[in-house]
């Protein structure tokens, strides 16, 4: 009980109708309260272990633990590095598949968390949960979105997120699918916006060491995005928070400087 959970985000990020998949990002802050590094065990189940849905794919996982490695267990994956005292974000993203025209998911809190929030579109599915809380709505760069928040998320409990009235693929994509494979990618940057935006999960955040290493050899954008548009994008957002006075000098420099080297780093068309 060394290391739990400080705050965590859900978010379902867009739907393929041709595939029967959903994008999902989560993150959670994990935090040692105590003076010393937690080393994990050598056993599986001593490991830093977070569940996944099943059938899920095209994981990325992205920490600021210093030195952290993952690999796939059976029922998701898990971290493989000692945790400092302090707080300390993970960020994971996937495909999970539907059948029919809906989705369920049990998800068990191994670690807790003292906050929980569940973001999505407005309009792009209806979901819901056994949360037993009330839905809002945020406005984000002129988007909707619909949230659920809840406290006090206790070890093992479980939380059940229910997405229903899926679409279903065309006719035409049923007849392709036997004859193309679908390039998956998760937009990380717009997901890592909105929830960086919304202002639960930042935290100690000071490094993103994006580690790709999905599970099959797809590559690329959803089709009709361009990440450097994306981070041009989330860049002039941070100014008009700043302009605002929602977001402070520090906090806008912060957050600048991570999206800066980003897009330094994505090439050009």
């Amino acid at each position: 009980d060394v290391v739990g959970g400080f705050n965590s985000s859900v978010l379902f990020t867009s739907i393929d109708p041709s595939t029967r998949r959903l994008s999902i990002m989560e993150m959670i802050t994990l935090i040692n309260e105590s003076e010393t590094t937690y080393v994990p065990g050598g056993g599986p189940m001593d490991l830093l272990r977070f569940g996944l849905p099943e059938g899920s794919d095209q994981l990325i996982v992205d920490t600021n633990l210093p030195g952290a490695d993952w690999i796939q267990v059976d029922r998701g994956f898990a971290l493989i590095t000692p945790v400092p005292p302090g707080k300390h974000e993970v960020m994971y993203v996937y495909s999970a598949p539907y059948e029919n025209s809906s989705f369920e998911y049990e998800k068990t809190w191994r670690y807790g968390t003292e906050s929980l929030r569940v973001v999505v579109q407005e309009g792009l599915v209806d979901f819901q949960t056994n949360l037993g809380v009330d839905y809002q709505s945020v406005e984000i760069g002129g988007i909707d979105y619909r949230i659920q928040e809840a406290q006090g998320i206790q070890r093992g409990s479980k939380t059940i997120f229910k997405l229903i009235d899926l679409p279903a693929p065309s006719f035409r994509q049923s007849l392709s699918q036997g004859y193309n494979s679908m390039r998956y990618e998760f937009v990380g940057p717009v997901s890592l916006a909105i929830l960086l935006l919304l202002g639960g999960l930042y935290g100690s955040w000071k490094m993103i060491q994006v580690r790709r290493r999905p599970l099959a050899d797809s590559r690329g954008w959803f089709p009709g995005s361009d990440e450097r548009q994306v981070l041009e994008d989330m860049l002039s957002e941070l100014d008009y928070l700043l302009e605002e006075g929602i977001l402070s000098v520090e906090e806008h420099r912060r957050r600048s400087d991570i999206l800066s080297r980003r897009l330094l780093a994505t090439p050009g068309e």
